[in-house]
C-alpha cells in the first residue's frame, strides 16, 4: 500500500510539470499572437460644423464676394486607447470639414472657400460600462487647428476651364491658428462579429476655438479680416471597429486546426 502511494505520487509529481508547462506554452503563444497582431480600435465618419459667419460675410460682402454657408461638412479619422477595466478611454483625431459661398459656384465673378482642420485629443468617459454593446460616452476635447480662407475674383461666370486659364483671376490665402476645446455627448450601438465589434455612433458637442491667431496674408501679413464667432455646436456619425483579441485567438486556433 505504501509502496502504491509512493508510485502515485511519484507520478503525479512528474505530470504536473508537463501540465503547467503546456498552459505556460499556450499563455506565451497567446501573447505572441496578441502582440504580432495587435489590438486596435479605429474609427471614421462625417462631421457638420455649424458656424455663425456674420461679421465675416459682411467683410467678403464689401468686397464684393458671396456669403460663406453656415453648414461646413467633412470627415474625421481617429483611433482610441483604453484600459481594459478603466471607464476611461482616450482618442486622438483628426477632423476636417469645409464650406462654401454659393455651394462652390461662380457668382458675380468670385468664389469663396473656408477649410477647417484640427488634430484633436478626447477624455471619454464610460457611463454604461457594464454594457459591452451600448455606450454612452460624455467627453472632453483639446486640440490645435488651422483654418484656411481663400478668395476668387475675376472668375468667369460658368466656370468654363479654358475661359479661367485665360482670365487674370486674382486669388488670396489667409490662414489663421486657434487652439480648439470641445465639450459634447457619444452614443454608440455595437454589434458582435467573430473578431471584432462594430459600433455604429453619433455624437454632438461643442467647440471653442480660444487663442485665435489673426487671419494672415500668405502667412505674412495680418489683416482686418473677422473671424467666425469662437463658438460652435457640432454633430458627428462615425463607424468604429475593435479587435477583440481573445475572440481573435480563437478563431485563430480553430483555423490552424482545420487546416
Amino acid at each position: 500500500m505504501a509502496k502504491t502511494i509512493f508510485l502515485c505520487c511519484l507520478l503525479a509529481a512528474f505530470v504536473a510539470p508537463l501540465s503547467a508547462q503546456q498552459a505556460d506554452t499556450t499563455d506565451l503563444d497567446y501573447e505572441f499572437f496578441k502582440r504580432s497582431r495587435g489590438s486596435w480600435d479605429f474609427a471614421a465618419g462625417g462631421r457638420v460644423n455649424f458656424y455663425n459667419f456674420d461679421d465675416m460675410n459682411h467683410i467678403l460682402n464689401q468686397a464684393g464676394l458671396a456669403d460663406l454657408e453656415p453648414e461646413a461638412t467633412g470627415l474625421f479619422v481617429a483611433s482610441r486607447a483604453s484600459s481594459k477595466n478603466s471607464r476611461w478611454s482616450g482618442e486622438s483625431s483628426f477632423d476636417a470639414v469645409w464650406t462654401y459661398a454659393n455651394g462652390g459656384r461662380v457668382l458675380n465673378g468670385g468664389g469663396v472657400l473656408y477649410r477647417d482642420y484640427a488634430l484633436n485629443f478626447r477624455l471619454l468617459y464610460d457611463v454604461s460600462h457594464r454594457a459591452r454593446l451600448t455606450k454612452l460616452f460624455p467627453f472632453i476635447g483639446l486640440g490645435m487647428g488651422y483654418q484656411v480662407l481663400r478668395t476668387y475674383q475675376n472668375l468667369p461666370g460658368n466656370g468654363n476651364f479654358v475661359m479661367t486659364l485665360s482670365q487674370n483671376v486674382k486669388k488670396n490665402r489667409f490662414d489663421c491658428f486657434s487652439l480648439p476645446l470641445e465639450a459634447g455627448l457619444s452614443l454608440e450601438q455595437g454589434f458582435k462579429t467573430r473578431i471584432y465589434d462594430i459600433f455604429l455612433g453619433i455624437r454632438g458637442g461643442y467647440t471653442y476655438r480660444a487663442l485665435r491667431s489673426d487671419w494672415a496674408l500668405d502667412g505674412d501679413i495680418n489683416v482686418d479680416l473677422p473671424q467666425p464667432d469662437a463658438g460652435a455646436p457640432f454633430l458627428a456619425f462615425s463607424v468604429r471597429f475593435k479587435t477583440d483579441p481573445a475572440r481573435a485567438w480563437e478563431a485563430f486556433k480553430k483555423r490552424r486546426k482545420s487546416h
